[in-house]
């Protein structure tokens, strides 16, 4: 299967697809949280509670293409690009957000 056709199958309402709003676009994006719980890369603070995002976005869709270390509004969050990484035309983004006062 080519990227264009793997694109279409996983970037649907009706398999993997969900909608969220994205630097104020209404994005259809696939949400991958179970993948980021399994991965090290975001260690935690005992006194700092992460919220965390992994999600996969087609370029096109983005208004602009997230550059680790900025901040895009997930959702009506703010949220701090960790990662971006593209792999088969496809962009996987993580987020964190960090609250004051969580265990």
């Amino acid at each position: 299967m080519d990227a264009r056709n793997l694109n279409e199958a996983l970037f649907n309402e009706r398999e993997l697809g969900e909608w969220h709003w994205i630097d104020g676009r209404r994005v259809l994006v696939i949400v991958d949280n179970d993948a980021l719980r399994s991965r090290q890369d975001l260690g935690g603070i005992a006194s700092l509670d992460y919220g965390r995002v992994l999600y996969f976005a087609r370029p096109e869709d983005l208004a602009r293409r997230p550059e680790p270390g900025s901040v895009q509004n997930y959702d009506g969050k703010p949220m701090k690009v960790v990662t971006c990484n593209e792999d088969f035309g496809m962009l996987e983004v993580t987020l964190s957000q960090v609250r004051q006062g969580g265990l």
